[in-house]
């Protein structure tokens, strides 16, 4: 089971390498790219104010060059993310149907083919979002929470300290809502694996259906199962929104203090500038958006790993049904006698039909009934 669980978290990854490494590198210049603006307008302001004394040109220089390597890799991070998610999804879909086709059909039938069809579609959503574009929207944050803090204690190392010591009220109030996202997340997945089943013996099943006119039977269940999905959307939409609204609640706090903190120093500390003020106000965004995004981020990664354990679990094999299924060969013959069929009890699709269909010999078409043969195929 670990290691089933291993290849399906590792796989993807061990593909899509290059577009992984494109994107990261491109990421983290783009990140750098924010702190450079923050940079430049403490210059510009402080410039203007007639406290610094960098010649314009450079300034403008600097924000010229900035600008275009900022372009540069914006246009190779919009090609190479999409690649690196696209490669890795490939390859996971791949890996899943190859171990679900190693699978014995008795195992496949007892779980359900509703099961893995939400696997390779509805959970995939999940995995792609939550787990797979994970590290890239780590690195993202990563950056800009790093490169703000140093560059805040290289302007203020006491509003720094009370920045970072305010930043740990949104996480702690937010571990305990992550657990609830694990537990909806699973919930979603069952409820839309029962859903595709459902829909999957419907529409085989339609013929028979249409012969008993169990319509408004069948809409009656319909309408129950798309109740059930949809309250485990919104179950799993309320536990994401909870996170977040306790997460911007305490960033909010968080803000508040360091604004007031920030004001009153700059009215005692000669050395704190306009133009430090304005940059610490637009650094302290970079510190507080990781610690808005991290805690849901992770807890939607532990979600969507958690799928990916319940896919193996689905997959995983016990010795005592890895036995091979014995397969009876027909010996002698298929007898139908005097078949009859309807869609409606008016009108009759089929009308005493006998038929013998021999071992080992081909049937043709033309020896069905002209008008029934689709009919009769089906039945």
């Amino acid at each position: 089971m670990k290691k089933l669980n291993k290849e399906l978290y590792r796989t993807p990854f061990s593909v899509g390498k290059k577009w992984f490494l494109i994107s990261m590198i491109s990421m983290v210049i783009l990140s750098a790219y924010n702190l450079i603006i923050s940079w430049l307008l403490q210059k510009i302001i402080d410039l203007a104010a007639g406290i610094d004394k960098t010649p314009f040109y450079q300034l403008a220089l600097v924000s010229l060059l900035s600008f275009l390597v900022f372009i540069v890799f914006y246009f190779i991070f919009r090609y190479a993310h999409p690649k690196f998610l696209q490669t890795l999804s490939t390859s996971y879909k791949d890996l899943l149907f190859a171990k679900i086709l190693r699978n014995n059909s008795r195992m496949v039938s007892e779980i359900g083919s509703g099961q893995f069809l939400s696997k390779l579609s509805n959970d995939l959503k999940s995995i792609e979002e939550h787990y797979f574009d994970f590290y890239i929207t780590l690195i993202d944050i990563g950056i800009s929470f790093v490169g703000a803090i140093v560059l805040m204690l290289w302007y203020s190392p006491v509003l720094t300290m009370v920045a970072i010591a305010l930043s740990i009220l949104p996480l702690l109030v937010s571990i305990p809502a992550s657990k609830e996202i694990t537990k909806t997340e699973k919930n979603l997945s069952k409820k839309n694996a029962g859903f595709m089943e459902f829909m999957r013996d419907t529409l085989s099943g339609y013929s028979v259906i249409k012969s008993f006119q169990a319509e408004s039977e069948l809409e009656s269940r319909f309408h129950e199962e798309n109740v059930k999905i949809e309250k485990a959307k919104f179950l799993r939409g309320f536990a994401e929104e909870n996170i977040n609204l306790l997460s911007t609640a305490a960033s909010v706090v968080m803000r508040l203090g360091v604004f007031l903190f920030g004001a009153w120093l700059s009215l005692s500390n000669p050395h704190v500038t306009p133009g430090i003020v304005l940059a610490f106000l637009q650094l302290v965004t970079f510190v507080i958006t990781p610690i808005e995004k991290i805690p849901s981020l992770f807890a939607n990664r532990q979600a969507a790993r958690s799928l990916i354990a319940q896919t193996a679990e689905l997959l995983y094999e016990k010795p005592d049904e890895l036995e091979k299924t014995e397969i009876h060969s027909l010996k002698s013959a298929i007898e139908v006698q005097n078949l009859s069929f309807s869609y409606e009890a008016s009108e009759k699709a089929l009308r005493n039909v006998s038929l013998t269909f021999h071992a080992g010999k081909n049937m043709p078409l033309s020896a069905l009934p002209v008008r029934g043969s689709p009919h009769y195929l089906n039945c």
